[in-house]
């Protein structure tokens, strides 16, 4: 029985070290009149922060202007803007030692 309870203690444990959630979602990231969807594949920017105890790497919240500009930078020539967006969190905890934030970016690229 000790067994069984320290196997669903580990499971449970590394079950919520990783997570993602949807912060919003936007019909147009940059706010204009209707624009046509320049291409139906969908681009995906992101931006990470990394905590290792006691250490931090670059910055300790990530950047939604980095991750919009990573997306940009993935979209067709020509691109000016996203449709149809989402911004959503995605992490990874591994107490107490371990931290990444990241935040993504996805849409479809628009001409205008």
């Amino acid at each position: 029985m000790s067994g069984l309870i320290l196997i669903l203690s580990v499971f449970f444990f590394f079950a919520n070290c990783f997570g993602e959630s949807l912060i919003y979602r936007v019909e147009r990231i940059r706010p204009s009149k209707d624009r046509p969807v320049f291409s139906n594949q969908r681009v995906e920017g992101e931006d990470c922060s990394a905590l290792v105890f006691p250490f931090f790497f670059g910055r300790f919240v990530p950047d939604l202007q980095r991750a919009y500009d990573h997306a940009m930078e993935k979209a067709p020539p020509g691109t000016k803007s996203l449709a149809d967006g989402e911004v959503y969190t995605k992490g990874f905890f591994l107490p107490p030692l371990f931290f990444i934030r990241c935040v993504t970016v996805t849409g479809s690229p628009s001409m205008e």
